[in-house]
């Protein structure tokens, strides 16, 4: 008896060190970074912060393998959560190699997601805003070719160095590019970017001052190692939409990158809108009715990401 009782403790001892390892991991959506640590037997707190400060958290107890519920922001004080509700359910998910927290509502409605953090979260700070914000080939008002390439800090148009970097305040890097010594302050706009010289002020804090240029983007570029994808988005069917990267867009950008997915499946648009804009581009052939059981997982959860933006931005979701 005293064999079977050892074996029967060992066997509990090794399945509770099994269950929930998945989640004590550092998880983000691109504004914030979580690091996941058990607080007793049924409780995970994930605790972080963004560049410049901490106090992000969010508390999570244990449902079953790898799924969760948020009880509140942290066991110590009766704080909201940092990331979605209290009741909402969170699961560890993982889509084409790519691990996420998949927060839901009660009705199973996606809110959220964050995915798995591997390296410094300053890098992944900086790639998205090469890949989302600057990536492309534009043109200023006299024709003038500039390049914003993929992937690097790297520019054509703007010096006869093409390295640039990001200057930082509170410790994020801002909307500054500085090439050699020459400062440049950029805004996103509708089809494009706005380029201001820029300088810092008394206090020593960067602003914009002349205008110098609009640019307009005349060509996306593909940054996703797969470069048979089609389309301005072809990033959607490769990478987890968090929110970092869903920021960056209005929402008319939103719907055609959300319909470019059902696109390089050949699916037949119903709305006018739609049916114009994808039989002008020339990679796109409507075949089909229906293309849903073509999409992959990862596509189908951003769908759901891209169509849950819109909404917050009050924009219609009808394909």
């Amino acid at each position: 008896m005293k064999h079977v009782n050892l074996i029967t403790l060992l066997l509990i001892s090794f399945s509770t060190f099994g269950q929930n390892v998945d989640i004590i991991s550092t998880w983000t959506n691109g504004d914030e970074f979580y690091i996941a640590r058990k607080y007793n037997d049924s409780l995970i707190v994930l605790s972080g912060g963004n560049m410049h400060e901490g106090g992000y958290n969010f508390t999570v107890k244990v449902l079953s393998d790898n799924k969760y519920i948020i009880v509140g922001n942290s066991p110590d004080n009766d704080y909201e959560p940092s990331v979605g509700e209290k009741g909402d359910i969170v699961k560890i998910e993982t889509f084409d190699n790519q691990k996420v927290l998949a927060i839901y509502d009660s009705k199973y409605n996606i809110q959220e997601v964050l995915s798995e953090l591997n390296g410094r979260f300053e890098n992944l700070v900086i790639r998205n805003k090469i890949n989302y914000e600057l990536s492309g080939k534009y043109k200023d008002e006299n024709g003038k070719q500039y390049i914003f390439y993929p992937n690097k800090l790297k520019a054509d148009g703007f010096s006869n160095q093409q390295d640039y970097k990001f200057e930082y305040e509170y410790d994020f890097p801002i909307e500054v590019l500085t090439f050699n010594n020459e400062s440049f302050y950029y805004e996103s706009s509708a089809g494009g970017l706005i380029i201001y010289k820029a300088q810092k002020d008394e206090y020593g804090d960067w602003e914009k001052s002349d205008k110098l240029m609009t640019l307009t983007k005349t060509e996306c570029i593909n940054h996703t190692n797969n470069q048979d994808l089609k389309g301005k988005y072809p990033f959607v069917s490769t990478e987890i939409m968090i929110n970092n990267i869903l920021e960056n867009f209005d929402n008319k950008e939103l719907r055609i990158m959300r319909n470019e997915i059902f696109a390089r499946y050949g699916y037949k648009f119903k709305t006018a809108e739609m049916k114009a804009y994808f039989e002008s581009q020339e990679w796109y052939s409507g075949l089909y009715d229906d293309v849903n059981d073509k999409l992959t997982d990862l596509e189908k959860l951003n769908v759901q990401l891209i169509k849950r933006h819109e909404n917050e931005l009050r924009c219609p979701t009808k394909i």
